[in-house]
């Protein structure tokens, strides 16, 4: 018979899903850090170099570079963080500033790039005196 010890020890494990997005703040494209409140994870995100807190957006931030994605992925994995990044979807996009406001354009299909380049740059003719 095997003997159970009297006192059990319960472990809890908490899934909190951090989702990683571009969007453009102050005219420069940033990376969101967006996730349900938790304080352990704020205090956590705050040691990460470079963040910023959005009040008008109200979400952490990173200004955007490979560099600092990749190593802010790192750091989140270091403490055993999960990371979700957007779906191809709203990364195959580019968002742009208008006069109406933020809204995103598709990039170019292979199809539309061939066309483009298919052009040679003397069919392409501008009125100079529009300007």
């Amino acid at each position: 018979m095997v003997k159970l010890p009297t006192t059990y020890t319960k472990i809890y494990f908490v899934l909190i899903r951090i989702t990683l997005s571009t969007f453009i703040h102050r005219k420069k494209t940033c990376l969101s850090i967006i996730f349900p409140y938790n304080f352990e994870l704020k205090e956590y995100i705050k040691k990460f170099p470079g963040v910023y807190w959005s009040n008008s957006n109200r979400c952490f931030y990173i200004y955007y570079s490979e560099l600092k994605r990749k190593e802010l992925i790192k750091f989140l994995e270091k403490g055993n963080y999960t990371i979700l990044e957007k779906d191809n979807d709203e990364q195959n996009s580019v968002e742009r500033i208008g006069k109406a406001g933020t809204f995103k354009l598709p990039k170019l299909t292979a199809e539309k790039i061939n066309i483009h380049n298919s052009i040679p740059n003397e069919e392409i003719m501008v009125d100079e005196t529009k300007f």
